[in-house]
């Protein structure tokens, strides 16, 4: 059998993926013992499809730290169109109006598609084409890609979503922990450090919800890492004053017309992370009876302070507030330059384009749900909108990178491939 390359060499396959779902097998997000046992014979639509697949990726991609970029809505339509020439799945017949689209007011009469029930032919599951979809449609359409002379035979029909057993290793000698655990919690430290200076910048000087949603989550992130080095709680005021952050955000969100409670809303989301901030003022030191550090973990780097720029040697590019139809050129050539330097002095220069990728986001979900709540909404401003999002999902993901040991290079290729795929 021919070997594979890029996505045919990733254990994510998603049209295996898509198989074993139509099949009623495994445990996917949001599904249920009654929806799994009635697919088999009357399927799902396809909208649920896609969402449950990507979440199953999103969540297998951050597990294995080696992230993967779902299908997009249009190239999983086009998946499912070349299923259906395969014979491999099928439409039932069934259609409904979507639902849970701008409040309940879209349907069809506004543009938006109907929800369309696939499901699995039958004798179709162990047929050689769920092994390379493409591979076999270019035996029916040449002009798709080039002619293989073999290939690949049917994948196996197997759990993909079985629990993964996890590989017990030879404990490290004492000496071996003891310098892993100095260098986990001084990278720890580092980003206390670091976090409690952006907290305090935000708690002074930011005017959008933006800085402190990226807090919050860096915060619980932070504090997630702290509890699995230590075995007593190091900051016990923490949890309650990022849960009181946390709510003030709800509300800074709600409150989008400049008004007296907008300012009011803004104040408390400054105060709430001043509070966070004077809850991690204790130093992290070694601890006397350290949680054990599991083999080959490694510390998120630590984020560059909001105000702060990189160093002088480090190249920097000027970020836009919103993402544009210029920026992935532009980004591209910066990570191809930051990746051949020094990984430990372009970190913070990573981190901080890691946190545009969700400032951008988060500025492209709030002109979906601006656009879809207009009286003649425009659905392919929706449908970009939402691709946008997925994108620069993507790219923040692929941009939390891991620290390297010295000597190696930083790898960037995974965020370059998705930009040039924008």
């Amino acid at each position: 059998m021919p070997g594979r390359v890029g996505r045919g060499a990733s254990a994510i396959r998603t049209p295996a993926l898509l198989r074993e779902y139509l099949a009623g097998r495994g445990q996917w997000p949001g599904d249920t013992p009654e929806e799994a046992a009635d697919r088999p014979a009357n399927g799902d639509f396809v909208a649920r499809i896609h969402q449950r697949l990507k979440a199953y990726i999103r969540a297998t991609s951050r597990a294995r730290r080696r992230p993967y970029q779902w299908p997009r809505r249009h190239s999983f339509g086009a998946l499912i169109q070349g299923l259906t020439t395969l014979g491999l799945v099928e439409r039932t017949g069934r259609t409904t109006e979507p639902e849970n689209r701008g409040a309940g007011r879209l349907g069809t009469a506004r543009g938006f598609s109907s929800r369309t029930w696939i499901r699995l032919t039958p004798g179709s599951q162990t047929r050689d084409e769920w092994a390379d979809p493409i591979g076999y449609l270019s035996r029916i359409y040449p002009n798709i890609r080039p002619a293989e002379r073999e290939l690949p035979t049917a994948v196996s029909v197997a759990e993909p979503l079985a629990e993964r057993r996890r590989r017990h290793r030879a404990p490290a000698p004492a000496s071996e922990v003891t310098t892993e655990l100095t260098r986990s919690v001084e990278s720890l430290e580092r980003r206390r450090q670091t976090l409690v200076s952006r907290l305090l910048v935000a708690s002074e000087g930011a005017t959008r919800v933006d800085p402190f949603q990226v807090l919050e989550r860096v915060t619980i992130e932070f504090l997630a890492d702290v509890r699995t080095l230590y075995p007593t709680e190091q900051y016990p005021a923490a949890d309650e004053a990022v849960s009181l952050l946390g709510n003030c955000i709800r509300i800074f969100e709600g409150e989008r017309e400049l008004t007296q409670r907008r300012v009011a809303a803004l104040r408390n989301c400054q105060s709430s992370a001043r509070l966070v901030a004077e809850s991690l003022t204790q130093p992290l030191r070694v601890p006397e009876e350290p949680v054990p550090v599991p083999a080959r973990r490694r510390s998120r780097p630590a984020a560059a302070p909001v105000a702060e720029e990189p160093a002088s040697h480090v190249p920097t590019i000027t970020l836009p507030e919103t993402w544009t139809s210029r920026s992935a050129p532009r980004l591209i050539r910066h990570l191809e330059e930051l990746a051949k330097l020094d990984p430990e002095l372009v970190m913070p220069e990573v981190e901080r384009l890691k946190e545009a990728a969700e400032n951008w986001r988060v500025a492209a979900e709030d002109a979906q749900e601006e656009e879809e709540g207009k009286d003649s909404p425009d659905q392919d401003r929706i449908d970009r909108l939402t691709e946008r999002q997925e994108l620069l999902e993507q790219l923040r993901d692929a941009l939390d990178v891991e620290e390297v040991e010295p000597g190696e290079t930083l790898d960037l290729e995974n965020a370059i491939d998705i930009l040039r795929g924008a």
